[in-house]
């Protein structure tokens, strides 16, 4: 018999499960934000490096692109490791190879090496991001999107550290010296990780869980989950009254909800929307930020600017990045507060809006302004595309897989929009460009939304209590 998945929780105990899950995804995401320090470093400085390491600049674009079609690969792969063996080990495996495959730049050795270190920081990535996302669903779900958030704030801080630091160390010591600082500060995570041992709780915190409602269903046979934990009388501290969001992925009853209809992850069509509206905007994502640089540079000079366009083109950057890390936290926060459903609707909206207008703006400088907001928009819309995706993989019994397969999209939108943004936008004008991807994601995201009950995670998980 099915099982729903309903919190018979306290409030009291609701906020010292949320606590404990956020400090899990702090912990996590600072091992990430160390692992990504030498790929963050290469897209910084390789392009202006390519002189001393002997490569031409079409090479280093295929190195700088590589590991991200490796990844289309790799995700699944990576879902399917740590669904056989757990989280831990393979998290711990991948922060020590993401040291490998960025001491190689600090070595002398042939192309072929540095390519090969590039398809091992791919894989890399994909268990690092896959752990991410797991730890950020362990919690109740009414703090899921604040962890979706800490979990992109923390990580990309150390993208923003290793971008200012490594063109430092560049000018001042050299590349290869500035990548190997990069390495052994990567390094310091691997003795920091198996220190605290984060993905540790949420396995043990799932295995009790899980043995709380599998002896009930054993005594009982019941069909309420929460009533089946009390019957069973297995379980630790977390499992007693019920089921935890951490555990809800080893169930097969997360494919209904507690009203009793089909999740929206137990839907085909549902799950193929999804994909397609967060493919189009990682598209739109990537090639918005790889051409917003050139389109400046046609709209404007250097003298209505106050600066010249590439400076610009890289505070703009910055500022993508400063977005994930401050303001990632503040969407994540919202997303808690107002709804999945609302705060999709208006971030989707906002993106759209900006780039819609993009080319109306009276001087450039407000084109800039516009810039900025289309970038911060589309900042949210990571966060709580991420917070969706982690209600979704709960519900379909299998969070592993369906996050693999999530983040296989979020890389084929990536890796294509770069390639074919420049095309696209010599053809029929950069601003028509964004205008016609902007409202396919509008469009997407927006299906999406109309998915998705109209409340916030805290009501819904509120009613549930109330059912249970």
């Amino acid at each position: 018999m099915l099982h729903t998945e309903k919190s018979a929780a306290t409030p009291t105990e609701d906020a010292r499960l949320s606590r404990r899950a956020l400090w899990r995804t702090v912990a996590v995401s600072g091992g990430v934000g160390m692992a990504i320090l030498g790929d963050s470093a290469l897209y910084a400085v390789l392009p202006t490096q390519v002189d001393v390491i002997d490569i031409s600049a079409a090479t280093a674009g295929l190195v700088l692109s590589i590991n991200r079609f490796a990844r289309l690969a790799t995700n699944t792969l990576a879902g399917r490791i740590m669904a056989r063996y757990g989280a831990e080990k393979p998290f711990g495996v991948a922060l020590l190879c993401s040291v490998l495959s960025t001491i190689v730049w600090a070595t002398s050795l042939p192309v072929a090496a540095l390519m090969a270190g590039r398809i091992l920081w791919g894989f890399c990535w994909s268990l690092l991001r896959l752990g991410g996302l797991l730890s950020a669903i362990s919690g109740p779900p009414v703090t899921q999107g604040t962890r979706m958030g800490v979990f992109r704030g923390v990580f990309r801080s150390g993208s923003l550290v290793a971008a200012i630091a490594a063109g430092l160390l560049t000018d001042l010591y050299g590349f290869r010296t500035a990548l190997l600082v990069m390495a052994v500060a990567s390094a310091l995570a691997v003795p920091i990780y198996w220190k605290i041992r984060p993905f540790r709780d949420i396995e043990r915190d799932s295995t009790g869980s899980a043995g709380a409602a599998g002896g009930a269903g054993d005594a009982g046979g019941a069909g309420d989950a929460g009533g089946a934990g009390d019957a069973g009388g297995a379980g630790g501290a977390e499992g007693r009254g019920g089921t935890t969001r951490s555990s809800a992925a080893a169930l097969p009853s997360s494919k209904v909800t507690a009203a009793g209809t089909p999740s929206p992850a137990g839907l085909p069509w549902r799950r193929l929307l999804f994909y397609a509206a967060v493919t189009v905007n990682y598209f739109l994502l990537a090639l918005f930020s790889t051409t917003m640089g050139y389109y400046l540079k046609q709209r404007a000079d250097a003298a209505e600017l106050l600066m010249g366009i590439a400076t610009l083109s890289g505070l703009l950057m910055a500022w993508m990045w400063l977005c994930n890390t401050v303001l990632g936290p503040v969407f994540g926060v919202v997303i808690d507060k107002l709804g999945r459903r609302s705060t999709l609707a208006a971030l989707a909206l906002a993106e759209f809006s900006a780039l819609a207008f993009i080319n109306f703006t009276p001087h450039p400088g407000y084109t800039v302004a516009v810039i900025a907001l289309a970038l911060a928009a589309g900042a949210g819309l990571e966060v709580a595309l991420d917070t969706v995706a982690g209600d979704m993989a709960t519900e379909s019994g299998d969070s592993k897989r369906f996050l693999s397969v999530y983040t296989n999209w979020i890389d084929a939108g990536s890796a294509t929009g770069p390639l074919v943004g420049y095309t696209i936008g010599m053809h029929i004008g950069f601003p028509a460009m964004y205008t016609v991807f902007g409202a396919l994601a509008f469009a997407g995201i927006g299906l999406v939304a109309t998915g998705i009950p109209h409340r916030s995670s805290r009501s819904r998980q509120a009613g549930q209590a109330t059912d249970a």
